[in-house]
């Protein structure tokens, strides 16, 4: 497996459950959010082990929880908290502007302080991408996250996923599945030859994407 670094190669995330079309107050009203609008909602520090921003992606049913993505530095102050009860007064100091003590019920904030959350990964990929029997009439192909993976900063990890698929079909055009255990040499490939020219053709644009 070959590694490389990027920016957001290590930053920690976990994900904090707001209600459905909660309100945030301004200075002479309140907003209403809408499920199907994306907002980053930041928080008032501005220090690197302080500075915190929720991300809430777009959801189709407007009655649906929230999920708001936290994502932080490895030694942000966020990872020392305990319990539900500091999270909660960490986040309301933060969030003025958002009442967490209605938003947020207090096993969300037990639930959110015990989770251990993730970490995003290094940019990697596979040496090996597909595998044929010797006789090069079946075999295993991979496609995805299976063969490379990336953290969100670069942006390719549904694009380069989008791709396997197409190049592993493009391939696999040239067998002739139903006479393939029949013809050897009948001008079609055997399953294996496509697979090892799948291979080949996904490992050159993997290294090169990886290699920016």
């Amino acid at each position: 497996m070959k590694q490389y670094q990027s920016p957001a190669t290590g930053l920690r995330i976990k994900v904090l459950q707001l209600p459905p079309q909660f309100e945030i107050s301004n200075v002479s009203s309140t907003y209403v959010t809408k499920g199907h609008f994306i907002y980053a909602i930041r928080g008032r520090h501005k220090k690197p082990k302080e500075y915190i921003n929720l991300g809430l992606l777009p959801l189709r049913d407007n009655s649906s929880l929230r999920p708001a993505n936290v994502i932080t530095r490895p030694n942000h102050i966020l990872w020392t908290l305990q319990t539900g009860r500091e999270v909660k007064e960490w986040f309301r100091n933060s969030f003025p502007r958002l009442n967490f003590t209605s938003l947020v019920p207090e096993e969300e904030w037990d639930r959110f302080a015990r989770a251990q959350g993730s970490r995003f990964p290094h940019c990697q990929y596979s040496n090996g991408v597909a595998l044929s029997s010797l006789d090069r009439r079946s075999g295993v192909a991979l496609v995805g996250d299976a063969i490379h993976s990336f953290p969100p900063d670069i942006g390719q990890g549904i694009n380069a996923g989008l791709a396997d698929v197409i190049a592993l079909d493009k391939a696999l055009q040239s067998v002739n599945f139903p006479s393939c255990k029949k013809q050897l040499n009948s001008g079609h490939s055997l399953l294996g030859d496509a697979l090892h020219k799948y291979e080949c053709d996904r490992l050159k644009e993997v290294c090169t994407l990886l290699n920016f």
